[in-house]
């Protein structure tokens, strides 16, 4: 079982696509309709497009921090400076936490069933549900060494994609309509059909026309 991000495939050429996911065999949490999305994403982005695929082990409260570091080491060792950045899952803390670090590398953000932390457990799911309705938070909350993206949503100030598949678990839908409220610059797309992961790549592609410092939002499908 390997434990280090690994570089899985690298093609194409032109403006950088970086796709982050866990590693199948890392957790049940991973789904294995990601497959699809993970197979015909490269494929059809690298007709116009560098794809640079990264997978990192199951992203847990204690390794996130490490996961980031080796994530920018390896897109260093690629000699990817700018880039559209497609994450997965649990991979979401990765990402966000990759832009808060270097947010100047990164052009656009599309998020798939990601959370505003990874893979919460059945108590910070309650939490997350009070605090929604609580805008000082729960100071009784613990917040352990783990990383919470929700208070720095604000500061993701690229284009973001946010991304509901057929496959999201109900906590995962109510996570996806806070983080499209709380980014600045944000959409939300709810992919429902049963041909869902053959759409996807349109999508992304359609929403890198949108302007980088584009200030609209719509959340029409998140209201």
């Amino acid at each position: 079982m390997q434990s280090k991000v690994v570089n899985e495939d690298d093609r194409g050429k032109g403006r950088t696509f970086v796709l982050l996911y866990e590693r199948q065999n890392q957790g049940a949490a991973h789904r294995t309709s990601y497959l699809n999305a993970l197979k015909i994403l490269p494929e059809v982005l690298s007709e116009t497009s560098r794809v640079l695929s990264l997978s990192t082990p199951y992203i847990t409260a204690s390794n996130w921090k490490q996961n980031v570091e080796a994530v920018s080491e390896e897109l260093q060792a690629s000699k990817v400076r700018q880039f559209s950045l497609i994450c997965f899952g649990g991979a979401g803390t990765v990402a966000q936490y990759l832009y808060l670090k270097n947010f100047r590398s990164v052009r656009t953000l599309i998020s798939v069933d990601v959370t505003s932390r990874p893979h919460p457990g059945s108590l910070e799911k309650l939490f997350d549900k009070v605090e929604r309705y609580l805008p000082l938070g729960l100071p009784f909350r613990s917040r352990g060494e783990g990383f919470d993206a929700s208070p720095f949503l604000n500061r993701v100030r690229c284009p973001s994609l946010v991304v509901v598949s057929p496959e999201a678990t109900a906590y995962e839908k109510a996570e996806a309509l806070t983080i499209s409220r709380a980014l600045p610059t944000s959409w939300h797309l709810d992919l429902s059909s049963e041909d869902a992961w053959a759409t996807l790549p349109d999508h992304i592609l359609s929403f890198q026309n949108i302007p980088v410092k584009c200030p609209q939002k719509n959340l029409k499908a998140a209201s």
